[in-house]
């Protein structure tokens, strides 16, 4: 009979108001913990994104600067680069300057009522 006292005593304390609060306390600040990794994973793997596009974007200029290095380590290379940058010529040639024609784009005037009833009477008479 002692047993079964001694077992109601426990359940009655750990069943009781009390108990269940500071359960439900413990188990707030777990919830919050666990959401507060949740946050700080979900942006550190944000960054890492962000971190490897950028790594790829500087590792293709890389690639182009060590190409265009190469390039100018040749003969062929620096001529080429002088007369792109200089738009300089060898002796005996001439250089041909190809530019686009240039595009005209129609001007809308902005009028005003009586100035548009005006253009509408002009046009009805043929003037």
């Amino acid at each position: 009979m002692r047993e079964f006292q001694d077992k109601r005593k426990v359940r009655k304390i750990l069943y009781s108001k009390l108990s269940l609060v500071v359960l439900l306390i413990v188990l707030f600040f777990a919830a919050r913990s666990t959401w507060n990794v949740y946050s700080k994973q979900s942006e550190s793997m944000r960054l890492r994104s962000e971190a490897e596009t950028r790594l790829a974007v500087l590792q293709g200029r890389k690639d182009d600067m060590a190409n265009a290095n190469a390039e100018l380590g040749t003969p062929e290379g620096v001529e080429k680069q002088v007369r792109e940058s200089y738009h300089m010529t060898k002796i005996g040639e001439q250089m041909v300057v190809i530019e686009d024609a240039p595009t005209t784009t129609p001007q809308v005037v902005a009028q005003g009522f009586f100035a548009n009833v005006w253009q509408s009477i002009l046009q009805l008479f043929g003037s």
